[in-house]
């Protein structure tokens, strides 16, 4: 029997929020860093060690965590902030090691674990199935954005046949 583990995504420069300004909860781990949805190892992200330091001069560690859809809206946007300033993300993500992390961080939030539907933010399920509409590019992320099949925000197919 294997246990579930979170997926560890290496310390990447994205803006988090000041640990003193959170919640017990989201500092330990227990709850996302940014929208304070409860967390267990399945569905967590690990966004590496940080370190802070006091105005004391002493360090302290800590390790945040999220949800996957929070992860990947904050990962996503700082490799579109990052692919916008740097020349060799611009020729090639592959080559830039900061742009190749947040590509690869930004793919190991949406497609490992809980699938969500891009429509109405609600788990893909057995219950309630999906398939996946669109693969994107690595160079923006590597996601799979899913769709429910019978989603309720989801407009009814129209086929129109010429006469």
């Amino acid at each position: 029997m294997s246990i579930a583990r979170s997926t560890d995504v290496p310390s990447l420069p994205i803006e988090l929020p000041a640990p003193s300004g959170l919640a017990e909860d989201q500092v330990c781990g227990r709850r996302c860093l940014w929208c304070a949805a409860s967390l267990n190892t399945a569905i967590a992200l690990d966004l590496g060690e940080r370190r802070e330091v006091s105005a004391h001069g002493s360090t302290s560690s800590w390790f945040p965590r999220c949800c996957r859809p929070c992860g990947f809206e904050h990962i996503y946007r700082a490799l579109l902030d990052h692919t916008q300033s740097c020349e060799q993300c611009a020729d090639d993500l592959t080559r830039c090691p900061i742009g190749k992390a947040h590509g690869h961080a930004a793919g190991a939030a949406m497609s490992e674990g809980v699938r969500y539907c891009c429509r109405c933010d609600e788990p893909i399920t057995h219950k309630h199935p999906g398939t996946a509409t669109a693969k994107i590019s690595m160079s923006a992320g590597g996601a799979v954005l899913w769709l429910h099949e019978k989603c309720p925000k989801r407009p009814p197919l129209v086929i129109r046949i010429p006469r």
